[in-house]
Order: C-alpha cells, then structure tokens, then sequence
C-alpha cells in the first residue's frame, strides 16, 4: 500500500497540526499543578503556625478563659501575622463554638465572610486548652502571586 499524492500531504500535515495542538495545551495542565500544589503549601504554612504558636503557649497566653470577648484579639494578630512570611498577607477570624470574631475581636454575624479569591488558602486550626474549643480560620494570600 503506497499512499502518494495530494491526500498523503494533507494528511500529514494534518498529523503534524493535531500535534503541535495536543504539546501546547500541556503547559495549562503543569500551570495548574503548580496553582494547587502552592495552595496546599500555603495551607501546610498557616496549620504549622498556628501550630507552634499553641505550643509555646502563645495562643493560651492571650486568650482569656473565661470571656473570650475579653481575649487580646491584638496580640494574638500580631504574632500570628509576625511568624509568617512578608510575602503573604493574613486575614483571621475566630470562632469559639457560638459566635465569630474577626481578627480585632469585633463581633460577626456570620464565620466566612472575608472576601476569598481564588489563589486564597484557609488554614484551620482549633485547639481545646480552654473550657471550650477556639477555632482559628487564617486566610492565606500570597501578595506578589
């Protein structure tokens, strides 16, 4: 079987078009790879934050026991903010089983409402070293991304 002329031409060009059309839409896939695999890393920063600052006492310490409205909602910001990178801007809400608080303490009517795009991760972190359990949303976004 000898294919020649002008349908052998066409067909491999045709060939050689469905190619270069399948290797250029291979990037899209790696770009999104990449999207996601730096969310879940932004995710495993805010955890492992929040983490070392409940083990060295630092969310107990400024966390009042018994009134958590009366907890310095301040000083927790500030060393949440401080131990992660400059690159990343942070946005925390709290929720103590009943009512949401956003990061100056100020009362919510609702937990979630911070505006999220779509390259912002959330960290979720509780810990029960109180009466009752405090739960920390972090909101990651990376500020030159």
């Amino acid at each position: 079987m000898n294919k020649k002329g002008l349908f052998y031409w066409i067909e491999l060009i045709l060939l050689i078009v469905v190619l270069i059309a399948i290797i250029l839409s291979l990037p899209q896939s790696r770009d999104g790879f990449l999207a996601s695999k730096d969310y879940s890393d932004m995710q495993k920063l805010g955890f492992s934050t929040l983490q070392s600052l409940d083990n060295i006492g630092v969310l107990e310490n400024y966390t009042n026991t018994t009134n958590f409205m009366g907890s310095n909602f301040t000083a927790l910001s500030i060393n949440i903010k401080s131990t992660l990178p400059n690159t990343i801007y942070a946005n925390i809400e709290y929720f103590n089983g009943t009512t949401c608080f956003s990061e100056n303490g100020t009362l919510l009517s609702s937990c979630g409402n911070i505006s999220r795009t779509k390259d912002t991760a959330l960290a979720e972190y509780t810990y029960a070293k109180l009466s009752n359990t405090i739960t920390i949303d972090l909101y990651l976004r990376r500020i030159f991304g």
